[in-house]
């Protein structure tokens, strides 16, 4: 007999995902381990529930890829185009993010218990970032004085809209790449920020 298949807990959250998102909350761990080629047992020694696979394989978390750039900057060079790489970075995330929602959704859990994942979820996160973000620009002169909490809701709800409505199957509606949507969004921010002199 062989020795059995050796799998790190990273290749179970990324099968296990993909098993969420193509069946939802209803597929049975026993397809989950034989599309690793284990067995349902190895996968309880790892993850005790199928509910705790769940909530590992499909919570928002872990650093937000954009985190840096927003925290660094903003730099030098154009602040429309910051913003539009910024927010072509979040809208290829949200894109990833919501379906995981939707199932953990579906799954029964509710918004509080959404909530309880921590204060520190990638909305959150990302409002303060944006608004942190929009504080500097104004203290540089990059844009002109205004509410930077507003200005960052605005931005990141925008970002949000389209991610939902896509996965309600809306994707007509946008679609515009991420990159192609960012830009619109930006421009139309910009007639409000733009500095007073440019």
């Amino acid at each position: 007999m062989g020795r059995p298949r050796q799998v790190s807990d990273e290749e179970i959250l990324e099968v296990a995902r993909a098993c969420f998102l193509e069946q939802g909350p209803g597929v049975s761990t026993t397809v989950i381990a034989e599309r690793l080629g284990v067995s349902q047992a190895a996968l309880f020694k790892r993850f005790r529930t199928k509910e705790e696979l769940m909530l590992a394989a499909l919570k928002p978390g872990g650093e937000l890829p954009w985190a840096g750039r927003i925290m660094a900057g903003p730099d030098g060079g154009d602040v429309r185009e910051q913003l539009i790489e910024i927010g072509t970075e979040v809208l290829e995330f949200l894109d990833r993010l919501i379906p995981c929602i939707a199932v953990l959704r579906s799954a029964g859990m509710g918004p509080e218990q959404l909530r309880a994942l921590g204060k520190d979820a990638p909305p959150v996160r990302t409002q303060k970032l944006l608004a942190d973000w929009f504080e500097r620009a104004m203290e540089q002169g990059l844009v002109r004085r205004c509410d930077a909490d507003a200005a960052a809701t605005t931005f990141f709800a925008a970002l949000q809209l389209r991610a939902f409505v896509r996965h309600l199957g809306a994707e007509a509606l946008f679609a515009a790449s991420p990159r192609a949507y960012a830009e619109r969004i930006v421009e139309l921010l910009w007639d409000g920020i733009a500095p007073e002199n440019g």
